[in-house]
């Protein structure tokens, strides 16, 4: 890991004492621009059956979890949808803040969760008929 200045420069896979988070509030001095309190990032490593059981809940963070590779599944007990399973490589799933979970390695899994502080809610474009707004 380098820092120098307002850069880092590292691999994500490298921070197992922090459980994977490797941009966040709750690093230590020495992370330099890592040490962030409005976004926290992690890099998930997980073996084939690996299983969080208990609730985790952030009351003040929205999430996303993109699957990098394997399969993955989240559980939100008593939201609908209950499961999400992510099967494909940019898979994801975005969760809002209090919004509680668990979840179970399919399979051999990679996944960068990203948490974020939400400022405000953003107003929808309308919708358009016909072609993408895209073109």
């Amino acid at each position: 890991m380098t820092s120098v200045g307002r850069i880092s420069i590292g691999n994500a896979e490298s921070f197992p004492a922090s459980r994977g988070w490797f941009v966040g509030s709750f690093l230590g001095p020495d992370a330099g621009p890592r040490l962030r309190s409005d976004v926290e990032m992690k890099w998930g490593h997980h073996p084939a059956g690996d299983t969080r059981h208990e609730l985790s809940q952030a009351d003040d963070t929205a999430s996303i979890a993109i699957l990098i590779s394997g399969r993955f599944e989240l559980v939100f007990p008593g939201r609908r949808p209950e499961r999400a399973q992510l099967r494909d490589q940019g898979d994801f799933v975005l969760y809002e803040p209090g919004v509680a979970h668990t979840w179970h390695a399919l399979e051999e899994s990679v996944i960068l969760t990203v948490r974020w502080r939400p400022t405000g809610t953003v107003t929808p474009a309308p919708q358009t008929s016909g072609a993408d707004a895209d073109g």
